[in-house]
């Protein structure tokens, strides 16, 4: 059975978004005394992220290029060995402050859509799965009786 949002949505009691891509969810099914807590991941599109890679990509190319301009002028103006010791140690410093962005995780977050929290719901649900069991002939979810499973 593939588990779909829609399938799992009334055994949700509450979920809620926390740290940016965390969704907590609490679980509980007809027979169960209590909520079963997980959480679940909202994943970054990887279309997404390949478009924001090419656009990180063109961005250093550009800083690196006025970069690479300055730190040259820079040390055409003062000449000589300080001009090239300048030249290198604003390029270092330059460089340092652009590659340090927050590039990486910037394109490692998720975007907060409905879409993307009921695909963190439904992975937090995958991992709890084993606590209920689907009855195909009502169409519902129900909490399994875990002193048969434990026994066997």
């Amino acid at each position: 059975m593939v588990i779909t949002y829609e399938s799992i949505k009334p055994l949700i009691k509450s979920e809620s978004l926390e740290g940016g891509n965390q969704m907590k969810v609490s679980f509980q099914a007809e027979g169960m005394a209590a909520p079963i807590q997980a959480v679940g991941m909202m994943m970054a599109d990887q279309d997404e992220m390949m478009k924001n890679v090419k656009k990180q990509a063109v961005k250093q190319g550009i800083m690196s290029s006025i970069i690479s301009s300055a730190s040259s002028f820079l040390g055409g103006l003062i000449g000589g060995v300080g001009g090239r010791a300048a030249s290198s140690a604003a390029s270092t410093a330059a460089y340092s402050m652009t590659s340090s962005s927050s590039m990486g995780q910037d394109m490692m977050n998720a975007k907060d859509t409905p879409e993307n929290r009921q695909k963190a719901v439904v992975a937090a649900f995958q991992t709890v799965q084993t606590y209920f069991e689907y009855d195909s002939t009502n169409g519902t979810w129900k909490g399994k009786d875990m002193s048969k499973v434990a026994q066997g």
